[in-house]
């Protein structure tokens, strides 16, 4: 059975994130796990040993929220989905990593939200999460509710690289909403179309559209493209050095804020 993890902190940014997952599971016929993780509570004194009650009374929580979520999804989504519930004490995109790794999930869902900087869009476990995950990460911003994927831009020229795990996840998107795909052409004007017919070969959906955007900023070129097309979905294969590697590293959050508007899949290419 596939596998989709979702992180969530019961916050109302996390909770719409469980629930995007919740539907991409029922549409791909994927097993839900949702995890909560917890902060390590201090000692009121430094080097104070935590009493054990105190973790338990954590736990307990954090059980009786997934119960809720839990709940939430059956009444709201499906009464069939076959969800799994965890908890764990760390640092949250550790256990997030372990996690995922645990289960061999097939994509991580993490909300896009945060407090300043980059995690202001992001948020601070999401942005770690993006950067060190192998897994594809498919974070949901704060103000996208699920709908039917009908429209897919693909900012990439091409998908060598990426691991067969991650083709599969795509092919399941294609078989199961059948979308119309264009490629952001961006950072080149002279792409041929042949050219990236063979990069994109080895997937069922044929004739992508390709969508020329003379732009020297790469977010703002992509977002237009975004808009002109009305897609649903971003993918996009971030590898070190490049655009997408080196956005996470900026303070400009604006560069970003122009392309979370829709759901981004971030898929890293195998040879990073």
């Amino acid at each position: 059975m596939n596998t989709i993890l979702v992180a969530t902190d019961f916050s109302d940014n996390g909770s719409k994130a469980v629930k995007y997952a919740a539907h991409m599971a029922l549409r791909l016929n994927s097993q839900l796990v949702i995890l909560n993780v917890y902060h390590i509570p201090l000692g009121s004194e430094a080097g104070q040993a935590v009493p054990a009650d105190v973790f338990r009374e954590i736990e307990d929580a954090s059980n009786q929220d997934l119960c809720v979520c839990e709940n939430e999804i059956k009444r709201d989504v499906s009464n069939d989905l076959k969800i799994v519930k965890l908890v764990a004490c760390g640092f949250a995109a550790d256990e997030i990593l372990v996690a995922a790794a645990d289960y061999k999930a097939d994509v991580i869902v993490v909300g896009a939200h945060g407090q300043s900087g980059l995690e202001k869009i992001f948020g601070s476990v999401t942005t770690s999460v993006l950067r060190k995950s192998t897994i594809p990460v498919l974070a949901v911003p704060a103000n996208a509710d699920f709908e039917v994927i009908k429209k897919i831009v693909i900012a990439s020229h091409g998908m060598e690289g990426i691991s067969r795990k991650a083709k599969e996840l795509l092919d399941k998107l294609i078989v199961a909403f059948h979308p119309e795909f264009f490629i952001a052409d961006v950072l080149s004007k002279t792409v041929e179309y042949a050219e990236n017919q063979k990069q994109f070969g080895p997937f069922v959906f044929t004739q992508p559209e390709i969508i020329t955007e003379e732009n020297e900023d790469v977010a703002l070129g992509i977002n237009n493209v975004i808009d002109r097309t009305g897609a649903d979905l971003l993918v996009m294969f971030p590898e070190k050095h490049s655009f997408m590697y080196r956005l996470m590293n900026v303070e400009n959050t604006k560069k970003m804020a122009t392309i979370t508007h829709i759901p981004l899949l971030a898929i890293l290419k195998e040879n990073n």
